[in-house]
């Protein structure tokens, strides 16, 4: 099985894994006897997960300056113009249309939950596919994360696409391609 994330998902997707996948000393054996584990992680304009942490606690914290924390309704709140955030390279009537498809994002998962965060890309082959005209999740921070996985020992396949955050929209056969030689790749 391979997972395959965006943005946020990369938290929740990667921390899904936990139990889910090979131990590395029997890698080498097939997965005749591991059917159904995961053997890889497609990343697409992601972060990394580290084990015990909430998803705030990789921006420091706090949530970067496009969005807020509204404790009275319990929801994260987009302050930037969410088209410009994640769909300004599609045309007008399109970005359009998945704005009024976004739906409110609850805060409790963001701030909490470091019990459940597993950092699961320690344990398959990631390939990663950055956006470099991102603006929700801009270029430099898609790099720091990626070198700091690998600094900590991760299997990071990285490659770039010349898009917005939104990239399975913008550039679908870019993003279907990478997907493909991923998949080819983990199933070795």
């Amino acid at each position: 099985m391979v997972i395959v994330v965006h943005s946020y998902g990369g938290f929740v997707g990667a921390s899904a894994v936990k139990g889910l996948t090979q131990p590395k000393q029997n890698a080498s054996s097939a997965t005749k006897d591991g059917f159904g584990l995961v053997i890889g992680i497609v990343m697409l304009a992601s972060g990394f997960v580290q084990t015990g942490s909430s998803f705030l606690d990789g921006f420091g914290g706090k949530p970067p300056p496009s969005w807020r924390i509204d404790p009275e309704s319990g929801f994260a709140i987009i302050v930037a113009d969410p088209r410009e955030l994640f769909y300004h390279d599609l045309p007008e009537d399109e970005g359009n249309y998945w704005v009024e498809q976004l739906q409110k994002q609850a805060a409790k998962p963001l701030v909490e939950g470091g019990e459940h965060a597993y950092a699961g890309w320690k344990d398959v082959p990631v390939w990663f596919l950055a956006t470099t005209e991102d603006r929700a999740l801009p270029i430099e921070a898609q790099r720091y994360f990626v070198q700091a996985a690998k600094d900590a020992g991760a299997d990071v396949t990285f490659r770039e696409v010349e898009s917005g955050h939104s990239l399975m929209l913008s550039r679908p056969k870019e993003t279907g391609d990478f997907m493909l030689e991923a998949v080819n790749y983990f199933m070795g």
